[in-house]
């Protein structure tokens, strides 16, 4: 439930959980043919990689975070192979 309360007091509040609004908890997956294709896009991913590139380059000492990196870390990978000091990969 969530619960706000109005300007004039003095704390604001709201909760929610991450299946808020949903009966089933099973939309929270992971969908390998939804990833695939999303590595396989040869649009899609070259851009990601050219603009990972881009941002790192001459740097010798980035940190990048690759949030959601599914389980071949193509971004992740991407920035290590661009020169990143470190990189870490959370799915």
């Amino acid at each position: 439930a969530n619960a706000v309360t109005s300007p004039s007091s003095a704390s604001l509040q709201a909760s929610w959980t991450a299946t808020a609004g949903f009966s089933d908890a099973s939309f929270i997956r992971f969908d390998e043919g939804a990833y695939k294709a999303m590595v396989d896009d040869e649009r899609r991913t070259p851009l990601f990689e050219k603009a990972i590139r881009q941002r790192l380059a001459g740097t010798s000492d980035a940190v990048v975070v690759d949030l959601g990196t599914g389980p071949f870390a193509v971004l992740a990978l991407s920035a290590a192979r661009a020169g990143a000091r470190k990189v870490y990969a959370i799915e």
